[in-house]
Formats: C-alpha cells, sequence, structure tokens
C-alpha cells in the first residue's frame, strides 16, 4: 500500500531536533562529488544519494551531530540499502565516537514516497523511531525570496496512522534548528568564502589566492621601478629635480622596517648583549644572530637536561642491578681497587677503585 506522505502535518512527539551545519556540509559534499563523477549519459540530474545520520539524545532533546554514506547512489525506481556495509561504518564510528548513535537516514530529493519509506523500515532495526532528512537539490536559483532565505532541508519523523482501517506509518515532517559550536561556526565560515561563484571544482579557491598574491606583488614591484626610474632620471638630470616627491620617498622609506643585511656579525656583539644593557649591535643581521643565538643556547640546554636525566636513570639501573647501595655483592667483572681498597664496580671498575654511583 502507498504510504500518506503529510509533508504538511507537524509532528506530536514533542522532541526537539537540533541540526549541526557539519551535517549538511557532509551532504552537499557528497551530492556534489556523485553530481561530478557521474557518467556523461547521465544527463543533467545525478542520481540521489543516501547516508546516515548520528547523534544523541538527551530526554526531548535530539542532536544530529554527523553522518556518513551509504553506497554511492539511491536509485530512484529501487530501496535496495547497503546493510553490511552501513553496520561495518557504525562500528567504525562506535570505536572513535562511542557516544554517537544512528538518528536516522538522509537522502537528497524534493518528495517523499514509498520508496523512503521502506528505507525508513530498514533503518528502524537499527532505531526504532528513526528521522529522515531531506536535502532539495533542485531549488538552486531560485526566483521566490522564501526559497532563497530557507534553507532547502526537511526532517521527517514516522508516525503509525490507522488509514482506511489499516495501521500504516506516515512521514510526517518536524520542525529543527541549527545549532553549531565554534569549531564548526570557523568551518562554516572558511565553506562560505570557498567558492563565492559556485563552481564545483575545489581547487578554485588556491587559485585565486594565489592569483591575488601574485597581482598584488607585481603591482608593487612595478611601483618601486617606477620610483626607482623617477629618482635614478632626476639624479642623472635628465628630469628636473622635485623636492616634493624627494621628500615623499624619503618619507616612504623612514617608513620601511630597518633591514640592514650587512653581516657585521661579530661574536663580541654576543657578550655584550649579557654583559651591558646596551644590548647588541643595531644592524638586522647582528639582531639575527643574537636572537639565534639564544635559540640555539635554549635547544643546548634542553639537550644536556635530557642527558643529565639519562646519567642519572643509567646511574640508578647501575646500582639497582649490582645492589651496591645495600653493600651487596659487586660485579665480578670489577678489577682491583686503586688507592681506595675497594673493589672496581662494573664497567666502572679498576682506577675508581670503592667509588659508588
Amino acid at each position: 500500500m502507498e504510504p500518506e506522505i503529510k509533508p504538511s502535518s507537524s509532528s506530536s512527539s514533542g522532541l526537539e531536533f537540533q541540526l549541526h551545519p557539519l551535517v549538511l556540509i557532509n551532504i552537499s559534499d557528497h551530492h556534489t562529488r556523485n553530481k561530478v563523477n557521474a557518467p556523461p549519459d547521465q544527463g543533467s540530474a545525478p542520481a540521489r544519494v543516501v547516508g546516515c545520520l548520528l547523534g544523541e539524545q538527551s530526554g526531548r532533546s535530539v542532536s544530529i551531530r554527523n553522518s556518513f554514506e551509504v553506497g554511492n547512489t539511491f536509485p530512484e525506481d529501487a530501496n535496495q540499502l547497503d546493510i553490511p556495509f552501513l553496520y561495518k561504518k557504525l562500528e567504525q564510528y562506535k570505536q572513535t565516537f562511542p557516544q554517537l548513535d544512528v538518528i536516522g537516514w538522509y537522502a537528497t530529493g524534493s518528495a517523499v514516497g514509498s520508496v523512503e519509506m521502506d528505507i525508513q523500515r530498514k533503518i528502524m532495526e537499527l532505531n526504532e523511531s528513526p528521522v529522515f532528512l531531506l536535502l532539495d537539490t533542485t531549488t538552486r536559483g531560485a526566483s521566490s525570496a522564501a526559497a532563497s532565505d530557507q534553507l532547502p532541508v526537511s526532517l521527517f519523523e514516522s508516525e503509525l496512522h490507522v488509514v482506511e482501517g489499516n495501521p500504516s506509518f506516515t512521514f510526517v515532517q518536524a520542525s529543527f534548528t541549527i545549532a553549531t559550536e565554534e569549531a564548526e561556526r570557523i568551518g562554516v565560515d572558511q565553506v562560505s568564502k570557498l567558492l563565492p561563484s559556485g563552481n564545483a571544482v575545489g581547487t578554485d579557491q588556491l587559485t585565486a589566492h594565489l592569483g591575488g598574491l601574485h597581482s598584488a606583488a607585481s603591482m608593487l614591484t612595478s611601483k618601486i621601478e617606477t620610483i626607482i626610474a623617477t629618482l635614478t632620471a632626476m639624479q642623472d638630470g635628465r628630469i628636473p629635480f622635485d623636492p616634493a616627491i624627494a621628500r615623499q620617498c624619503a618619507a616612504i622609506a623612514a617608513r620601511l622596517p630597518a633591514a640592514d643585511t650587512t653581516p657585521s656579525f661579530r661574536p663580541s656583539k654576543i657578550i655584550n648583549k649579557y654583559s651591558s644593557s646596551s644590548g647588541g649591535g643595531s644592524g638586522f643581521s647582528d639582531q639575527s644572530a643574537v636572537e639565534t643565538c639564544d635559540a640555539m643556547l635554549s635547544v643546548l640546554l634542553a639537550g644536556v637536561t635530557m642527558g643529565t636525566a639519562q646519567v642519572a636513570n643509567l646511574a640508578d639501573k647501575h646500582n639497582l642491578a649490582y645492589e651496591r647501595i645495600g653493600g651487596g655483592p659487586v660485579s665480578k667483572r670489577g678489577g682491583g681497587g686503586g688507592g681506595g681498597g675497594g673493589k672496581g664496580v662494573g664497567v666502572f671498575g679498576g682506577g675508581m677503585g670503592g667509588a659508588m654511583i
């Protein structure tokens, strides 16, 4: 029997659904990849996609946090679902996110029907009351203001109603709110700036970024070359000297950070840096060398500390192995002591005498 669809009816379960943006990004990415990788003979309408929704429920609040794909395509005239793959994928997610459970499933399309209800019954094996999220991918470019202001997303619950004397499941539309965290807000902001033109090629962002940097660097180089050519021409007397231009160039040069790259570094300046309050050299190379030496000294100090700790650890193990602390037996490998009168201990025998680590 064809299930009754009531997209305009509101759910009576009383649950509050919170939808996270990561779910919408995953579904959109799934649809985009399926559309780009579709064979040329498929036409302009790509096959629908299907996946599973993950989340957690606390009382009457249901949070839909993540999703994963189930198969690559969702046939229009079939209700086949890769159940073994779904269970395997869910088991993998449970190992990393044990708090997430199957909340429902998603698909792309513009309407619900008997195929969706068959999938809904199969998902009921994992959750007795799953939700169905429908992402309408055909509303892009709609002229109505309402379509552009609202997300093309619908959330449905299944309820058992009596239709013509027979109990059957029906889809009823449920309301939801968008819940975001700090990390998700940053990700959504980055995605919103990723492809402003709507192109499906993901490398356009990097190309546009590098193109902008190249254009800025080229413009800066061109202006600097113009200034240098003008000053050179005034110096050679080919054009009249303009004090205003010279003052502007001097002001620009004065605003630039000092970067004296002359290799005038001397070790004595490092000593002066720590022995006097006047500091080291004032050149860029001198200051860079001082900072480099500071960093290298920090690394060397860390290495010395680690080496000291390892030597102390070795000494503790040696004393424990030969029971030197308690006056027990010593190593048989040690030779006779020197002036100490004792026996050598292990590899430290001989001249060390009765010395103890």
